[in-house]
């Protein structure tokens, strides 16, 4: 029940501030999809045990006002201290708009008195004929092509900037002053509610010893130094709905402007999502190399990329929940003949381990570093990838497994990815 008040605290605050934006209101339909647009995921209605968004309104009628008007459901913001002076910032703007539709009106019909009375239209650039009668014209609209035409007065454009607190220094129009205000008070009053900010992923739980797994080998460095996935039907489909989900929600304009990562947590340590190839990856910031371009590990496939800050956007919460799928691996029974890998040593290792999925036997963890052999089970007999490195002279058998020297110098796994089973402990925060 705690939670429950929690969200429904959560979801007061950010119906009252979309309806206070919008000055005329929005229909249930409209809330709707603002909501989604602003947050990323639709109402919570079942969560809350609510069958409608008008159900949900009702119960919070001290922030949503339900109005009836030419046969349609509008729903109304009811301000509250936090946004009160949103609330007088948008008076002020409908009464000063009304003030001078009346100057307008005034000088019109002073014009008319002197002239023939037309038939009472508007041109299409938004202005009244000269030759017009006051009492004939209809109300004037407010619509941009009409305000775009009528700069403020001079008292009016200082006092919507002090309810701006100086946001519209420089801008004359109060619209736009109007817009910057509420963009920064009322459509990002805040970091989106699921955004991550200072949480790490889970690692997967570690294997073990002599076990056979199916495993892709999805970034190499070396022999010593690269990374697997896990291949089964449960873990490989979750991975893959993951991604197609991101996919179909970071596309959308809206929701991708609304999770730009912000200048506060462009930093190392900080879990994001990745634009690749058209897809959406899980990473972490690994090092800043420029204003607009960062160095980042994807958690999920091992690789480190230099990308542009552009392509980054915030990780929500519900991403957090699958561990990161990659797993920092070295090749067990072998080392390199001279102390380091050679060229040929590496590209004989990609060749024979790129692209395919193979059995993987663990043998031990090093330094949170698990060694394990790699057998190719594709062809008529059996391959193991330690024993083709030796016979071609490229590595050498070793009893005892060395430590990985790349991962000494390098492992943003251990860096970033914390063990498992601390999932649980963070889902209860």
């Amino acid at each position: 029940m705690a939670k429950e008040a929690q969200l429904l605290q959560l979801l007061k605050k950010e119906l009252r501030s979309l309806l206070l934006a919008a000055r005329e209101g929005l229909t249930p339909a409209r809330l709707e999809q603002q909501y989604l647009a602003m947050v990323g995921k639709p109402l919570p209605l079942h969560d809350l045990g609510f069958q409608s968004t008008l159900e949900l309104v009702a119960a919070m009628p001290e922030a949503v006002k339900v109005c009836h008007h030419k046969g349609r459901t509008l729903l109304k913001g009811i301000p509250d201290e936090s946004t009160k002076g949103i609330a007088d910032l948008l008076g002020k703007r409908r009464s000063s708009r009304t003030r001078r539709g009346s100057r307008r009106s005034g000088a019109a019909g002073g014009a008319g008195a002197a002239a023939p009375s037309p038939s009472p239209q508007r041109s299409k650039a938004g202005t009244l004929p000269a030759t017009a009668d006051a009492a004939e014209m209809p109300p004037l609209e407010s619509s941009s092509d009409t305000e775009s035409f009528h700069l403020p007065s001079e008292e009016e454009s200082e006092a919507v900037a002090t309810e701006a607190g100086g946001l519209g220094a420089g801008l004359q129009q109060p619209e736009a002053l109007e817009q910057a205000l509420l963009e920064k008070l009322i459509l990002t009053p805040e970091m989106p509610p699921d955004a991550v900010q200072d949480r790490r992923l889970c690692s997967l739980p570690p294997l073990e010893r002599r076990s056979m797994v199916a495993v892709f080998v999805s970034s190499i460095i070396s022999p010593s130094q690269f990374y697997i996935q896990l291949y089964s039907k449960e873990t490989s489909s979750k991975l893959r709905e993951m991604m197609c989900e991101m996919r179909f929600l970071y596309s959308h304009r809206v929701v991708s402007d609304r999770y730009l990562l912000p200048e506060a947590l462009l930093r190392p340590g900080q879990l994001c999502c990745l634009l690749l190839a058209d897809w959406w990856h899980r990473a972490v910031i690994h090092r800043l190399l420029s204003p607009q371009q960062v160095q980042v590990f994807c958690v999920d496939h091992g690789h480190l990329k230099t990308v542009q800050r552009s392509a980054l956007r915030l990780l929500k919460w519900c991403y957090l929940k699958l561990p990161a799928q990659a797993l920092p691996c070295s090749l067990a029974g072998v080392q390199p003949m001279q102390g380091t890998w050679s060229s040929a040593a590496t590209l004989q290792f990609q060749e024979l381990c790129g692209s395919k999925l193979l059995v993987g036997i663990t043998d031990e963890y090093v330094n949170g570093v698990l060694h394990l052999f790699l057998c190719d089970t594709s062809t008529k007999e059996d391959v193991y990838v330690h024993q083709v490195l030796s016979s071609r002279g490229h590595a050498a058998i070793c009893k005892e497994n060395v430590p990985s020297q790349g991962f000494q110098e390098l492992n943003p796994s251990a860096l970033y990815i914390q063990p498992s089973g601390q999932q649980e402990s963070l889902a209860a925060e």
